[in-house]
C-alpha cells in the first residue's frame, strides 16, 4: 500500500562518515556487472534483470536475522509492485546455506534470487555489512540504498519506491 501522497518526498541519506566509507558504489553510480547462478545454477547477468521503471536489490545472507527477515519480507513488500514496472533481485552473500534452494522457493516467488557465494560482485558494491538494499532506475543507476533492515528503513524504501514511480 502506498502512502499518502502528501507524505511521498524525495528520499535524502544520512550515513555516518564509517557508513559512507563502506560504500564501494554510492548514489548515482551504476550497478556493476556481473552474472550470478540462481539456486538451480543458471547463470543470469545481474543487468539484464532489470526492471522497467525500478529495481530493488536485497543483498542479504541466511545468517544474519536481520538480511533474513528482509529477504522473507521481501515478497509482501517490494513483489507486488512488478505490475507497475519493478522488479526484485535478492543476492545471497557468502556460502549458501543447505536450505538456500527451499528458502527461495518459500520466500522468493517473484523475486529473482541469486547467489554470490565468493562475494565478490558484493565487494563490488560495499565493504561490509548487510543487508544492504540499492533502488535502481531503469537503466541501473543508483538512486537510494540503505545497509540495514529496520522500520525506518522499511518506510523510506517504499517512499523512495513510489516517489520515484511517480516520475
Amino acid at each position: 500500500m502506498p502512502p499518502p501522497a502528501s507524505e511521498i518526498h524525495e528520499p535524502v541519506l544520512a550515513f555516518s562518515q564509517d557508513h559512507r566509507e563502506s560504500c564501494v558504489a554510492f548514489l548515482g553510480d551504476s550497478l556493476p556487472a556481473g552474472t550470478l547462478p540462481d539456486a538451480a545454477g543458471t547463470e543470469h547477468a545481474v543487468l539484464d534483470s532489470l526492471g522497467k521503471k525500478l529495481t530493488v536489490v536485497v543483498l542479504w545472507a541466511a545468517d544474519n536475522p536481520y538480511a533474513l527477515d528482509q529477504f522473507q519480507e521481501m515478497q509482501h513488500e517490494l513483489v507486488p509492485l512488478s505490475d507497475q514496472g519493478v522488479q526484485v533481485v535478492a543476492i545471497h552473500v557468502g556460502a549458501a546455506p543447505s536450505d538456500y534452494a527451499q528458502l527461495c522457493t518459500d520466500n522468493g516467488e517473484g523475486a529473482l534470487c541469486l547467489l554470490d557465494a565468493d562475494r565478490k560482485y558484493f565487494g563490488q558494491l560495499a565493504r561490509r555489512k548487510l543487508p544492504r538494499t540499492y533502488l535502481l532506475d531503469a537503466q541501473g543507476k543508483i538512486l537510494w540504498l540503505d545497509m540495514e533492515y529496520s522500520r525506518a528503513t522499511r518506510y523510506d524504501l517504499r517512499n523512495a519506491l513510489h516517489f520515484y514511480l511517480q516520475k
